[in-house]
């Protein structure tokens, strides 16, 4: 018998066996729903069992090692389209609390063109296995940031990797957060195409921008997007 349904029904004889009828009434509903969640059971080793905080969260989950920190830049490298790049940083789970995934931890990444402009400094965000949206995995040592990149040619990044209390939502510059190594300062580059997309696809006038008008204008054509 399946390992769910097995405590699911000991938990029902034990509250009925008490005679403990709140007891009962929150195994009966824990039953239920456990019959019916059809999800593999998380198993944790006695070294690695979740630490629950006085409010019932996972204080700090199962960790694991580190990733390398190496970088992949992936998506279509050309201009006006999404290009990603993937740090394999920290390892996190998105209900630790100590630290935080989303708070305690501040990845930047910037941007430059080989020209010198446009330079663009992007906000990062923890991404689980990099995966999740297929894997609905909560942990891993994925961070990502994203670049709609204006010209073709080379674009040189920088990675910023901040840790401290509240890092991500603090002032710049303050004092508690600090570089982590040895995600912090990774450099490299990659090179950019023009667009080979035509109209109607966006991307073959570039990004959607605010200019003082009424309507949005592409930063590419300075067409302004009207919608009829």
């Amino acid at each position: 018998m399946n390992p769910r349904r097995i405590t699911a029904l000991l938990l029902l004889f034990a509250a009925a066996h008490l005679q403990a009828q709140p007891i009962f009434i929150e195994a009966e509903n824990f039953a239920s729903q456990t019959l019916a969640d059809k999800r593999p059971w998380r198993v944790f080793s006695a070294e690695s069992s979740p630490e629950i905080s006085p409010d019932g969260d996972p204080a700090h989950l199962a960790s694991a090692s580190d990733g390398s920190g190496e970088v992949a830049i992936s998506g279509e490298l050309k201009q006006w389209h999404k290009v990603t790049l993937t740090l394999d940083g920290p390892f996190a789970h998105e209900r630790d609390n100590e630290p935080n995934p989303f708070l305690d931890h501040a990845l930047n990444v910037t941007f430059i063109h080989e020209s010198g402009s446009p330079r663009y400094t992007v906000p990062g965000h923890f991404a689980a296995d990099g995966d999740a949206a297929n894997s609905s995995a909560e942990s891993g040592t994925k961070w990502r940031a994203h670049l709609s990149p204006d010209k073709p040619g080379r674009w040189d990044w920088q990675v910023s990797f901040l840790t401290g209390p509240s890092v991500a939502v603090g002032p710049a510059g303050e004092s508690s957060a600090r570089p982590q190594s040895p995600f912090d300062g990774k450099t490299g580059s990659f090179m950019v195409a023009e667009s080979d997309k035509t109209v109607p696809d966006f991307r073959a006038q570039g990004r959607l921008k605010y200019v003082g008008k009424h309507h949005l204008q592409f930063a590419g054509s300075k067409q302004y997007f009207l919608k009829a």
